[in-house]
């Protein structure tokens, strides 16, 4: 009868093993932070609903992006929008750059001195008094902001702009 008490003690054993091998592993830190907004992105894309007239470009547009890239602007590849753990937001350019950043900055309701926070699935911009809030979606890799405004030609858009991490 030592077989079923030998068989206990390595089952204790495996047990008492199993739990201390648990309690050594570490889980590794999230790189991102809790809420995902923290970092670095990239705009990818500028959807416009309903399309809006852009001088120079002889159709209606419904991505401001890929319409740059049609005259030939490669700025948004070179802009960074960071969004910072102090929940303020810098936005940097090449000199070259310049009015594009600016454009951007304006589509996605950002301005200088603009600070972020994120509730409840919104993304919430600030610029001294004026407050843009805006339907948020964001992981690891991508984020989404999705918000109504009005554009020069007097008509309210919906606006989605797109973001990579980088």
């Amino acid at each position: 009868m030592k077989t079923p008490r030998l068989i206990s003690r390595a089952f204790t054993y495996l047990l008492i093993f199993g739990l201390i091998s648990m309690a050594a592993c570490k889980k590794d830190d999230d790189a991102t932070p809790k809420d995902g907004v923290e970092g670095s992105w990239q705009v990818t894309s500028i959807k416009l609903d309903p399309a809006y007239i852009i001088t120079g470009i002889p159709v209606p547009v419904t991505d401001f992006i890929a319409a740059l890239a049609l005259i030939g602007d490669t700025c948004p590849q070179n802009i960074v929008f960071e969004f910072n753990a102090n929940k303020s937001v810098n936005v940097t350019a090449p000199d070259e750059c310049k009015a594009t950043k600016e454009n951007l900055m304006n589509l996605a309701g950002i301005g200088a001195n603009t600070t972020w926070k994120s509730e409840n699935d919104m993304l919430i911009l600030t610029t001294g008094s004026s407050t843009v809030s805006s339907d948020l979606a964001v992981n690891a890799s991508t984020m989404t902001l999705i918000t109504q405004g009005m554009l020069d030609d007097g008509k309210s858009h919906k606006i989605t702009v797109g973001f990579k991490r980088i």
